[in-house]
């Protein structure tokens, strides 16, 4: 404002500046209505190019939907075409098989009676140019002799029931033999024993607490079976004398920090029971064996040298049985055990008897008379026998060569059972007669017979 107060005054604009002005703001807007309409441009053009890229993608997924349709219409039409063609071969067979019912259903005849329509069958004989192999066999092996087919019969009969026998006995020996020897050890630590460490303590404690039992170089355990997580073991021994005198270890013993529990097997049997059903068992088979063979000779089978030329299951062992082992008890058992031990390795034994006199001061003077000095072994089989006779035959044993040779049943049975005792007379009698012919009664006292021991089994 100026001094007085009044507006300032306008200054006017030259009106080529004005123009110009006017100029350049309308330069400015008609720029940017082109900036506007170039940016309509380029998005129409971007909104053409993606309607045409969708265009594209759309007849392309036509195209490829088209393309399945035919696929699947091929596929329908093969299948088609399959279910027609089973559903002619079907019609082929079935009609097919409808004219062959046809052609050979029964219809009445005028002569009476059915006959079959179409072309009539032709019979075939089985027997029109068919050949046997085997008929010259068939007619060589067949029998038509009624005593031969009797005679064969009794032998399949004879054979089954030896097997049965057999088997019987053979089960008997088992329950006696394994069991008997063995015993249950118990409260293992689990992974830590092994079956030498069981081994080592056994012989051990048994030659300790049992010093008559042992025997320089023979251990008392024969075999060890430890379980497979070593919870408990079963400890075999060489006689059952030894399994039934380990039994009074059982907490006595430690091993490892634990105390032991030793016993009876789940399978074991009474010695005594045991023992008497394998004596049992192998007298049935014998006396078995003894009529079969008698039935065999007497019915014309066998004659009398083909029957002792035959190899037996019974065996009579010449040279290993002496005075002395006769007269001591501890020795005889020793013999007998051994016997049998070493038979066993060529086949099952069922028993062996050694005939003893009654009266051990008499075994020198009865010595190679009878039955004394000799052994009888009965095997389960003839196999086990010859394999045995055949190993043993040749030895030497205390000097002697021993000698093994077959027996006959029967003789095996008469050579095990002894003669009955003679008959008691009265001593008033005897005393009197002594005292009136004091030399008749000497002579009547050395003719007398000697009385014959009861044997002795294994």
């Amino acid at each position: 404002m100026s001094e007085g107060g009044a507006p300032p005054e306008r200054v006017e604009e030259p009106e080529e500046r004005r123009g110009d002005d006017e100029r350049r703001d309308e330069r400015r807007r008609d720029g940017g209505k082109e900036e506007k309409s170039r940016r309509r441009s380029r998005s129409r053009s971007r909104e053409r190019k993606s309607s045409r890229r969708d265009r594209s993608k759309s007849r392309e997924r036509r195209r490829r939907s088209r393309s399945r349709d035919r696929e699947r219409d091929k596929d329908r039409e093969r299948r088609r075409r399959s279910r027609s063609r089973d559903r002619g071969d079907r019609d082929r067979r079935r009609r097919s098989r409808s004219r062959s019912r046809d052609r050979y259903r029964r219809r009445p005849s005028p002569e009476g009676g059915y006959s079959y329509g179409g072309r009539p069958r032709r019979e075939i004989d089985p027997t029109v140019n068919f050949h046997d192999p085997f008929a010259k066999l068939r007619s060589a092996n067949q029998v038509t002799d009624p005593a031969e087919i009797a005679r064969q019969m009794q032998e399949q009969q004879l054979r089954a029931r030896q097997l049965v026998l057999q088997q019987q006995a053979l089960s008997a020996v088992a329950a006696a033999s394994k069991t008997q020897r063995e015993v249950y050890v118990g409260n293992l630590t689990a992974g830590l024993v092994t079956a030498d460490m069981l081994r080592q303590l056994f012989n051990s404690t048994m030659a300790a607490a049992f010093p008559d039992m042992a025997k320089e170089g023979i251990d008392p355990v024969v075999n060890v079976s430890v379980h497979t997580e070593g919870k408990y073991a079963f400890v075999e021994l060489r006689t059952p004398e030894m399994a039934t005198a380990s039994l009074q270890l059982n907490g006595q013993v430690q091993l490892l920090g634990a105390t032991l529990s030793i016993g009876r097997p789940s399978g074991y049997v009474d010695p005594g029971k045991a023992a008497a059903a394998a004596v049992v068992a192998a007298e049935a088979l014998a006396k078995f064996q003894a009529e079969s063979a008698h039935l065999r000779k007497q019915s014309g089978l066998v004659s009398e040298e083909t029957l002792k030329a035959e190899d037996t299951c019974y065996l009579q062992v010449d040279g290993m049985i002496t005075a002395e082992v006769l007269a001591d008890e501890g020795e005889y058992n020793e013999v007998l055990a051994d016997i049998h031990d070493e038979c066993s390795k060529y086949g099952t034994v069922l028993r062996v008897v050694v005939p003893r006199p009654p009266v051990p001061d008499q075994a020198a003077q009865l010595m190679g008379s009878g039955v004394y000095g000799k052994a009888f072994v009965q095997f389960l089989d003839v196999e086990g026998a010859r394999k045995a006779r055949e190993a043993v035959s040749g030895r030497m044993f205390a000097g002697s060569t021993v000698e093994a040779t077959f027996m006959q049943p029967q003789q095996f049975m008469d050579a095990i059972v002894p003669p009955p005792m003679p008959e008691a007379a009265d001593p008033l009698a005897a005393a009197a007669a002594a005292v009136a012919d004091p030399l008749a009664a000497l002579a009547a006292a050395a003719a007398a017979p000697v009385p014959m021991p009861e044997p002795a089994a294994v």
